[in-house]
């Protein structure tokens, strides 16, 4: 018979501050009653299946699920979410996944949960339904940060127009893309300026510009300066897919191949299309006094 279990539930993408709090209440109740802990989530993510136009993940599904482990939980499950998913009634969606799949004594959900066809189900319902099988229920309030509530779409925005630094507050930690560094055309070496190129799955991209950064490699974190655009200065074409491009400050290591992760810490400046490589080389030589003054994070 599996173990009596202390539940939550969500999409927990980013895993941002608000997330974390449910995360913490559930383990919190769970060693409180002797129950095991345990999160359900879904993949791909619900907007992505019932939304023509889908939805950007923060982050990727391994990047949730080191998370929430790092935080305690016990046991991640992961429901893949289809059509046939979102059509079950409330009622059958509580009997299969929270009575029958996870024995659960202990109930942990956000303010703004839903469940079932067509969002039928909301925490009222599901108050209802706990208590009909004597399940306890709690229901997490929001979580706000500046008089604003913390969410994944908030984060989404902030990230789209280039305020990563807030974005990180609100996840405590920072945003970041993950990819390996693949050959460009080799600007940059030539003109003393030399980049690692980051190719990438993601689907968040911050808005067009210059940023500090940290970039994490099997050695450690580095500091940089990283481009997000099209490279106007060379190129006329606007990409779909932005080029990620980072100037590794005092690095001279051979990363081609390597997986990386790019961590955006400020914002410095838009894009901008130079009138001569001269031009241009100056303004990297701004950007690099500026990198060097900065009061940076801890790694």
């Amino acid at each position: 018979m599996p173990k009596p279990t202390a539940l939550t539930i969500g999409i927990f993408d980013g895993v941002h501050l608000g997330h974390q709090q449910l995360i913490k209440a559930t383990v919190k109740l769970a060693r409180k009653k002797g129950l095991q802990s345990v999160l359900m989530t879904f993949d791909p993510h619900p907007a992505k299946i019932l939304s023509p136009k889908g939805i950007k993940s923060l982050f990727s599904l391994g990047d949730r699920l080191s998370m929430v482990k790092a935080m305690g939980v016990e046991e991640v499950i992961v429901i893949p979410f289809t059509k046939e998913l979102s059509a079950l009634s409330p009622q059958d969606f509580f009997k299969k996944y929270i009575l029958k799949d996870t024995h659960t004594k202990e109930l942990v959900v956000g303010y703004d949960f839903t469940f079932g066809k067509d969002r039928q189900g909301d925490t009222r319902v599901l108050h209802t339904l706990c208590e009909e099988n004597e399940i306890g229920f709690q229901v997490q309030p929001a979580f706000e940060y500046s008089n604003e509530v913390v969410s994944s779409s908030r984060i989404r925005k902030l990230v789209e127009v280039g305020q990563v630094s807030l974005a990180g507050e609100l996840l405590s930690r920072s945003f970041y893309l993950e990819g390996t560094v693949v050959k460009g055309a080799g600007r940059g070496r030539t003109i003393g300026i030399p980049t690692a190129n980051l190719f990438t799955k993601a689907e968040l991209f911050p808005k067009k510009g210059v940023y500090l950064t940290w970039v994490e490699h099997k050695e450690g974190k580095s500091k940089a300066v990283t481009n997000v655009g099209d490279n106007p200065t060379f190129e006329n074409s606007k990409s779909v897919i932005p080029k990620v491009e980072s100037h590794i400050l005092d690095f001279s290591e051979d990363i081609y191949n390597e997986k990386i992760k790019v961590h955006f810490i400020e914002r410095l400046r838009d894009e901008k299309k130079f009138s001569s490589v001269d031009e241009l080389i100056e303004q990297i030589g701004l950007d690099i006094q500026i990198a060097s003054k900065f009061k940076w994070p801890k790694k």
